[in-house]
């Protein structure tokens, strides 16, 4: 099903000859499609991804790119106690969930868009990657540096103020493949295609997420006790909006046709 896709794009959408390379910088939501023991909660997301053509062929790309997911985030105020008992320093705690996905893989889309003029580029992509999760903790105490220390500080790269007021502690992280889905559009405004708007869903789909305790089960019927396992699937979507910046390769290379014409020999 997914091939016959790809061919009727190719035979519907004529497609430049050269590689249209493509970069989308977008912000969205994600949302997780279930409720797991940890990073189960929505949180914004950051997307960057990067595409251009194998050669001659507009229609096929790669892609290769990274998103950072941010999940529950937790703020409080403590703190710490001296042996009298009288608090020394207040201090400021956050509690927060994130993950990073790096992945690559191919990309097709319609390059001369659904009227031809190519302002209006639907595309879908399959990436396969890695993501990283994890769970941190972050303390911060301040410091009573004046506003006179710390320029001393920027300007004569000094020590004049201790810079040892704060400290992060990893509390849990895992990692497990990902296979990703992509399907979108472009939008460009104007005929040069320089700029443009994005918009999409992300589907991440994690193999191997590990469950931060230990899990039994118990049989009554057997009377035994068995281990569930320590991994589970994790699906999250996210929906993204951003820019789009095309790269022109033909000028690109005029440019550096006209530099490397501009070098004399050296006799």
């Amino acid at each position: 099903m997914y091939l016959l896709v790809v061919l009727l794009t190719s035979l519907i959408f004529p497609q430049f000859e050269n590689k249209a390379q493509l970069i989308e910088i977008d912000v969205g939501s994600n949302y997780p499609t279930g409720l797991y023991d940890k990073y189960a909660d929505s949180g914004v997301s950051f997307r960057l991804a990067y595409s251009k053509s194998f050669k001659n062929n507009g229609l096929f790309k790669w892609q290769a790119g990274a998103q950072y997911i941010g999940f529950r985030s937790d703020w409080w105020s403590d703190s710490f106690q001296g042996t009298s008992g009288n608090a020394l320093m207040d201090v400021d705690i956050r509690n927060y969930e994130q993950g990073f996905v790096f992945n690559g893989g191919v990309r097709f889309t319609a390059t001369n868009g659904l009227n031809k003029n190519g302002n209006f580029r639907p595309y879908v992509g399959a990436l396969l990657g890695l993501a990283v999760f994890s769970e941190k903790t972050s303390y911060d105490w301040g410091d009573d540096c004046s506003t006179f220390g710390f320029f001393m500080d920027v300007l004569l790269d000094s020590d004049y103020c201790d810079d040892n007021n704060n400290t992060t502690d990893l509390e849990d992280r895992t990692t497990s493949p990902v296979f990703t889905l992509d399907i979108g559009t472009n939008v460009f405004f104007n005929e040069n295609h320089k700029y443009g708007i994005d918009l999409g869903i992300r589907y991440n789909m994690l193999t191997r997420l590990k469950r931060p305790d230990t899990n039994l089960l118990y049989d009554q019927t057997e009377n035994v006790i068995d281990q569930i396992s320590r991994y589970i699937e994790a699906d999250y979507y996210t929906y993204y909006i951003g820019v789009s910046i095309k790269l022109d390769p033909i000028k690109s290379q005029q440019r550096k046709e006209r530099r490397g014409r501009g070098k004399g020999k050296l006799i």
